[in-house]
């Protein structure tokens, strides 16, 4: 199997493809308003995205149309709760990123998540990195500890882990 499709199935409704365009505008505007980006970008974004199929999920596939970015959906007991994308910045190469709603902050599964694509990545020889913001502090130990990422190169802003 392929990494995305290895990832999905053993992340036991963790992590899904996104259902519809309407089920998860909701998770897009908030990640938009979070970055200060207006909604309306959100149905852009959501037109790009990869829905529900039941094929093999090919980086070919996932990456074709000129899509680069990945966003799958987190769910927590059923619930989406937030995002994980998946920058293609190369052959078996990708950064990542994630996104969790408000009210599930410090009570999402996102460590579980993380060590999951850990694994999935390290089983298919996929290079992973991260970039994040020097005053995320939940996320600089998150990237560390369950992505198993180090710092490799620092800004004045972020900090870039992995490369």
């Amino acid at each position: 199997m392929g990494f995305f499709t290895d990832l999905i199935k053993n992340s036991n409704g963790d992590i899904a493809v996104f259902q519809s365009k309407m089920d998860n505008l909701s998770i897009i505007e908030e990640l938009l308003e979070f970055y200060g980006v207006e909604k309306e970008k959100a149905g852009e974004i959501l037109t790009q995205n990869l829905y529900s199929t039941n094929e093999k999920l090919t980086e070919s596939k996932l990456f074709s149309l000129d899509r680069k970015v990945l966003r799958l959906v987190l769910y927590k007991d059923g619930n989406p709760v937030g995002t994980v994308s998946f920058t293609l910045r190369g052959t078996n190469s990708y950064e990542i990123g994630y996104f969790i709603l408000e009210q599930y902050r410090g009570n999402s599964n996102i460590a579980r998540v993380l060590s999951l694509i850990r694994e999935t990545a390290l089983k298919h020889g996929i290079k992973l990195t991260a970039t994040v913001n020097k005053d995320n502090k939940a996320s600089i130990y998150l990237i560390g500890h369950y992505l198993g990422l180090t710092v490799n190169k620092e800004t004045e802003k972020t900090y870039i882990y992995g490369g």
